[in-house]
């Protein structure tokens, strides 16, 4: 027998087995299979008030901003150790790392323009 525990929004916390878990809950709620299923696919949460598994669709994930494109880019580019090496190097008179990764982030940000609002 399959049994959950979840949270105030219906999101398990917890998937027990009486043929496993020698130790459950006492608030673990008895499940089937299929809900089970459902629940770790994050297709179903606890409907407390109904006290019964419900369909859940997750929400879509939002697209990334111009911003975190422009973040992620530079940062495949140019990690923070490498950006750290330009900034040193510069300020040790090699200015040619600083140079190289300021052409970047100025093709990154040509790339990934600021919207017009």
């Amino acid at each position: 027998m399959k049994k959950s525990t979840f949270d105030t929004d219906g999101f398990p916390t917890g998937h027990y087995d009486t043929r496993v878990h020698k130790t459950i809950p006492p608030e673990a709620i008895e499940i089937t299979n299929d809900e089970w299923l459902a629940l770790v696919d994050n297709t179903a949460i606890y409907d407390h008030m109904a006290k019964r598994i419900i369909p859940y669709t997750p929400p879509a994930i939002p697209a990334p901003t111009f911003d975190q494109l422009r973040q992620r880019d530079i940062l495949d580019a140019w990690p923070i150790h490498r950006q750290l090496e330009a900034i040193t190097e510069k300020e040790a008179g090699r200015p040619e790392l600083m140079n190289m990764l300021l052409s970047d982030i100025a093709t990154i940000k040509t790339k990934h323009p600021k919207p017009i609002v």
